[in-house]
């Protein structure tokens, strides 16, 4: 306590160190403690169930293809009653359907139909009301977000009734804030039975039986997951066969698909899998800039030090230990990290909500990956994001103490007393600081410019359609209620009030939208080959307009137009790009009028080639244009799917969005348009991770150098102010301005120069963890370290500005009579 009472003392008398103390701690304990939140929030912290360890899920592998979640109901239930190494075996299956609050008209809404023992095995408890329990029907319970902003936390929302798809739901509860179900990212926003997805299939005499559903389960004691993939593999094989042979056109045999078990524990995460090596990048950042923060520390301690040589000499003289001295410095520095570090701490808890507004909306969640959702994830900290913290103000404050602790111990009792500022020792200590210091700077700044070389890379690339002039409307005629005859009839009406539009110049639609990352794949053979049964193509449906307004051009043949729709014992016309006619007609064959079918063999044509068109990109940026096969998207349909409206304007298309919005309602003033935006928007959407990156990247670097000048500052003031009787009698007896500048600057040319040679180094070393992150640019980019360099010097220029300036200034007659 004494020494505290000290220490704080010594930093009243010092207002101006302890408060630029205290900012740079407090600064790199809050970027620390932000991005640390976000990876404990993706990366560390277990769904909020009953043991989550035990949680696992069903996945089906399929080369070339996502992971696929969707079993038959028959093999839940088969599991549910055979397995001995699985146990409380649920499902649940999400649906995308209008949805109508009491007194409110209908909305695009994601229900889950849940089985009966969902809720009690996840051992989740509600927060008002209560869970889906067995017997219930046409009973709901509304996610905590979804209550949140739909009904406003209204707790007499219990007993209330909603429908679903024209069908009546009794509201029972509200589920617990953080949950939303087995997926962190997105919550549903409402459960329902199981039993109630009859209601919603639209067949003619649905069953249970038809549907395919997503699957848990939980390790049984004892039992590990080798154990339980190996028994529950040979369940589902046994099952398809049995199913193939009952129903061989309705089941297929396994094939090459094989079931793998997943764990739960954090639950899935589209936009962990997306963003792992992003916020791993981060972190790292994180933890380079509090380095820093700590050898600039370590600096100005070291100089305070240095400033209070003679008084730690005497005190040494009067028989105070090394350790005593030592454990003063440590309490010294101790202070400085808890209040600097808690200064820090709250900052970051206070900012990370209006951080989180900052996220954009995802895409990969859900029943439509190429939806737009709003991210529900609880980013709030906890207990492990507190621990963290405190742990880095300790490590801040063990850091920033070695260097002042190791020179206290080697102190020499007789040159200590006769020593001054100028002391070489502490020089050579402030030099080595700063050495490290700008090699970090190095680092964080050729990661800097490698993430912003990336995204100008993406953005100059070019797609082969033009995004100029193109907005873009995703409309859902299921969500209205429409059948595949009223969607059609509604889509070509929509096109013609479109193009009758002033400004317009084309319109088309299409059943996906490009840039989304995802997309339709398809399995395709030729006569005389034989397919191996893998997606080999990706597939769009378009209108015959599609091609004019993206800005795509024919290379051969025609476009697609009335009446190349597929029928009933007829071909169906495709377009085809470059990409496809290099894989499949390696030989120069000329491609149009080939036919292809689907499937292993060629059983008869369905396909036959018409046009071909230039290749663009179709799920992302970073992408190398697929082979891409465009059929006619107009007509009658099966199911009314999605859709996507694509208009080409003469303007500003922004300025066209509200003219087709409006003219939408006109039509139908319930038609759900849920996703609206201009192409160029759209594109530039999908580069959110990177712009992200180079946003905070180019923070850090800007920190980081701020840091590198400060150091460089500190070691040139500590020298002017050390050796002015020095200077002033060069000056005096006649040196040149350049030569005395020279002597000031050289003091920090080998820091700089060590720096830079280690910091360019360790990039090189450590640019191989960046490669996934890098589009067209090496690991070790010349042009990054280029401007690396030009941005040190100039840092380098602006710390040696005022000791320079100092110098010149410096009268060496009022000098000498100082000293």
């Amino acid at each position: 306590m004494n020494d505290l009472r000290y220490a704080t003392r010594q930093f009243r008398r010092s207002p101006g160190f302890f408060a630029a103390a205290c900012l740079l701690i407090a600064l790199g304990v809050a970027a620390n403690t932000q991005i640390f939140t976000f990876v404990n929030t993706l990366l560390l912290r277990p769904l909020p169930v009953s043991d989550p360890q035990s949680l696992i899920q069903l996945f089906l592998i399929r080369p070339r293809l996502p992971l696929y979640p969707y079993f038959d109901y028959p093999f839940l239930k088969l599991l549910a009653s055979k397995s001995t190494t699985l146990t409380e075996t649920a499902g649940h299956i999400e649906w995308i359907l209008p949805l109508e609050r009491p007194g409110g008209s209908a909305e695009r809404a994601h229900p889950y139909c849940v089985t009966a023992n969902f809720f009690t095995d996840l051992g989740v408890r509600p927060l008002l009301g209560r869970l889906l329990q067995a017997g219930d029907d046409h009973a709901a319970v509304l996610s905590y977000a979804y209550w949140s902003s739909a009904f406003g936390r209204d707790p007499r929302v219990i007993g209330q009734t909603i429908r679903i798809k024209g069908h009546a739901f009794r509201i029972a509860g509200v589920a617990p804030e953080g949950f939303s179900g087995t997926i962190i990212d997105s919550s549903p926003d409402v459960w329902v039975p199981f039993q109630n997805s009859t209601d919603f299939s639209g067949m003619t005499n649905p069953s249970l039986d038809n549907f395919a559903i997503e699957i848990t389960a939980r390790l049984r004691r004892g039992v590990t997951p080798a154990q339980a993939e190996q028994e529950t593999a040979a369940l589902w094989i046994r099952y398809q066969e049995e199913a193939f042979a009952a129903d061989p056109k309705n089941h297929d045999l396994p094939g090459n698909r094989h079931l793998e078990l997943h764990s739960l524990t954090y639950g899935l995460s589209p936009l962990r899998d997306q963003s792992r090596s992003a916020l791993l990048l981060m972190l790292a950042g994180a933890g380079l800039l509090l380095l820093m923060v700590c050898a600039n520390v370590s600096g100005l301690l070291l100089a305070r030090a240095a400033a209070r040589d003679k008084e730690t000499a005497v005190r040494l003289a009067v028989g105070a230990s090394r350790g005593r001295i030592a454990r003063q410095r440590l309490i010294e520095t101790l202070l400085l990290a808890a209040v600097g570090g808690a200064a820090g701490i709250g900052a970051a808890y206070a900012s990370i909500p209006f951080v989180i507004r900052l996220l954009p909306p995802a895409r990969g969640i859900g029943n439509d990956p190429a939806e737009l959702r709003t991210l529900t994830i609880d980013f709030r900290p906890d207990f492990r994001v507190l621990v963290f913290s405190i742990g880095i103000c300790a490590l801040v404050a063990i850091l920033s103490a070695l260097v002042p602790a190791w020179r206290t111990s080697r102190y020499d009792l007789s040159t200590a007393l006769k020593s001054s500022m100028s002391d070489p020792r502490h020089a050579r200590f402030q030099a080595w600081l700063c050495a490290l210091q700008v090699a970090l700077c190095t680092v964080l700044l050729s990661g800097a410019g490698l993430m912003a070389r990336t995204l100008e890379n993406l953005r100059n690339l070019k797609t082969g359609f033009d995004p100029s002039h193109v907005s873009i409307f995703s409309m859902d005629p299921h969500s209205r209620g429409y059948d595949g005859q009223q969607a059609w009839l509604f889509e070509r009406r929509l096109l013609d009030a479109v193009r009758a539009l002033p400004g317009v110049d084309a319109a088309a639609i299409s059943n996906r939208a490009l840039m989304r990352g995802i997309g339709l794949v398809s399995w395709i053979v030729f006569p005389g080959q034989h397919g191996d049964g893998l997606p080999n193509t990706s597939a769009m449906s378009v209108s015959p307009d599609y091609f004019r307004v993206m800005g795509m051009h024919l290379i051969a043949g025609r476009q697609l137009k009335e009446g190349d729709l597929e029928e009933d014992g007829k071909t169906s016309r495709v377009v085809v790009n470059e990409a496809f006619v290099r894989k499949f007609f390696p030989a120069q064959d000329d491609p149009l009028g080939k036919q292809f079918s689907m499937g292993k063999e060629y059983a008869k044509p369905g396909y036959e080639i018409v046009g071909v068109v230039n290749d663009t990109n179709y799920r992302s940026l970073r992408e190398v244009p697929p082979p891409v096969m465009y059929s006619y998207g107009l007509g009658p349909k099966k199911y009314p799917d999605t859709f996507v409206l694509h208009v080409r304007s003469r303007g500003n298309p922004r300025e066209m969005i509200q003219r087709v919005q409006a003219l939408v309602k006109s039509s139908d003033p319930q038609m759900p348009v849920y996703e609206v935006a201009a192409l160029t928007d759209d594109i530039d959407r999908s580069l959110w991770q990177e712009r992200l990156l180079v946003a905070l990247a180019s923070g850090f670097g800007a920190f980081a150098i701020a840091l590198a000048a400060i150091g460089l500052y500190g070691i040139l003031a500590h020298f002017v102010a050390g050796r002015r009787r020095e200077i002033g009698l060069r000056i005096a007896l006649g040196a040149e301005p350049g030569r005395v500048v020279w002597l000031v600057v050289q003091r920090i040319v080998p820091a700089v120069a060590g720096g830079i040679i280690s910091g360019a180094a360790f990039s090189w070393i450590s640019g191989r963890w960046l490669t996934s992150l890098l589009y067209r640019v090496q690991p070790f980019d010349l042009t990054s370290m280029i401007a690396t360099l030009a941005l040190l010097l100039a840092a380098g220029i602006a710390a040696a500005a005022i000791p320079v300036i100092r110098v010149i200034r410096l009268d060496p007659a009022s000098t000498l009579r100082q000293e």
